[in-house]
C-alpha cells in the first residue's frame, strides 16, 4: 500500500507541471502582444489576442489553486502565492501597456480622420447633414447681402 505522503507529493508534482505549461502558454501570448504593438497591428487584432491572453491567465489562475490546495506546508504556500503574485503583476502591467496602445492608436486615427466620434450611432444622419447644408437660392428672391452682412431687398429700397 502506498504512502499517503508519497501520493500527495505525486499529486503535486503534476499540478505543478500543468501549471507550469499554463504559464508557458501566458508568456507565449503575452510575447504575441508585444509583437503586434511593436508592429503596428490593428486594435482588433490586439484586443482578440489580449481577451486570448485574459483566458490563459483565468486558467492559469484555476491550475494555481489545483497547486496551493496540494500544498501542505505553510511556507511553501507562501512562496506559491509570491509566484503567483509575480505572474500576475506581469500580466498586469502588459494588460495595461495595450489597453493603453489601443487608446493611443484609437486617438491617433481619429485625429488623422479629423473624426469627433468613434461611435457611428452618434454620427448625423444623412437628413441631418443635409439641413447644415447651405440654402439654395430661390430664383424669385433678389436680395443680397450688403457690406454690413444684412440682407436687402432691392425691391423695397425702390420706393
Amino acid at each position: 500500500m502506498e504512502d499517503p505522503k508519497e501520493d500527495n507529493q505525486e499529486l503535486l508534482k503534476k499540478a505543478k507541471m500543468k501549471r507550469r505549461n499554463g504559464k508557458a502558454a501566458l508568456t507565449r501570448l503575452g510575447k504575441v502582444i508585444n509583437v503586434q504593438m511593436a508592429r503596428n497591428r490593428s486594435n482588433e487584432e490586439i484586443q482578440k489576442a489580449l481577451d486570448n491572453y485574459e483566458q490563459v491567465f483565468s486558467d492559469l489562475e484555476a491550475k494555481h489553486e489545483e497547486v496551493t490546495m496540494l500544498v501542505e506546508d505553510d511556507l511553501q504556500f507562501q512562496q506559491e502565492e509570491l509566484w503567483i503574485e509575480q505572474c500576475q503583476e506581469a500580466f498586469l502591467r502588459l494588460k495595461i501597456e495595450a489597453q493603453d496602445y489601443m487608446k493611443n492608436q484609437a486617438i491617433s486615427k481619429t485625429a488623422e480622420t479629423g473624426s469627433t466620434s468613434k461611435d457611428p450611432e452618434n454620427s448625423p444622419t444623412e437628413d441631418e447633414v443635409q439641413d447644415t447644408e447651405e440654402p439654395v437660392a430661390d430664383e424669385n428672391d433678389t436680395s443680397t447681402l450688403n457690406e454690413e452682412n444684412t440682407i436687402t431687398d432691392p425691391r423695397k429700397s425702390r420706393r
